[in-house]
């Protein structure tokens, strides 16, 4: 086992889909200790070698999603940079082929927030590259709020489909219910933890989801297939 970088933000990695790389947020120093701005760092495994990318404003890079191919990476964008002459959060698709650079002008935002919204979490780019899955706070036709598991045009941002839904429990943290998902190889099944200790299988042509008991008292944070 070997250090091949030091990588910053948590658990925000993802490995590319043949194992040569890995991509995570890049910490830069910023003077007079204001907030560095985002950036995103993809790895050589073998070699060590670093491509880097980083914006020109303040903010973080997370919740990486890589496409089949290896030449695209899924990931959303929190803006904080204050004067700048527009809001860029929001799910953004990133041309990695290149030696790095400028993080959003090699970049498309195929989707932005909504207003007065936090985002979306934990989303997946799918095989093809074409769709993406993501869970959002959203609210049914009667107000009822709920967390939902949507499926995204990756083209134009637009909700396609919802595939799964639970009611919104406060649990005093998160606007969402539940917010890690993971994809399968074959990008057929989804796989959800929920709040309360279990997990859903979701059939992605279907939207049929199946629940996944764990034992009584555990509580799955984390999932990968």
């Amino acid at each position: 086992m070997s250090t091949i970088s030091q990588p910053w933000g948590g658990g925000w990695f993802a490995a590319s889909p043949d194992g040569s790389r890995l991509a995570f947020p890049t910490p830069f120093i910023a003077a007079n200790g204001t907030m560095p701005p985002a950036g995103i760092s993809v790895v050589d495994v073998r070699t060590g070698h670093a491509t880097s990318f980083v914006a020109d404003r303040p903010g973080s890079a997370r919740d990486f999603s890589w496409s089949a191919d290896g030449h695209h990476l899924a990931f959303q964008f929190n803006d904080q940079g204050s004067g700048k002459p527009a809001d860029t959060s929001g799910l953004w698709l990133l041309d990695i082929t290149g030696p790095g650079g400028d993080l959003l002008a090699h970049a498309r935002r195929f989707t932005a927030w909504k207003v007065g919204g936090n985002g979306y979490a934990s989303p997946v780019l799918s095989a093809e590259g074409q769709r993406i899955y993501a869970i959002d706070a959203q609210q049914r036709d009667d107000g009822t709020p709920v967390t939902r598991v949507v499926e995204l045009d990756a083209a134009t941002g637009k909700q396609q489909r919802i595939l799964f839904e639970q009611p919104y429990v406060n649990r005093g943290n998160t606007i969402w219910a539940f917010v890690e998902m993971a994809l399968d190889p074959s990008s057929r099944l989804l796989m959800v933890v929920d709040g309360a200790g279990g997990a859903y299988r979701i059939d992605i042509a279907t939207a049929h989801a199946t629940r996944i008991p764990f034992p009584r008292g555990a509580a799955p944070n984390s999932i990968a297939w």
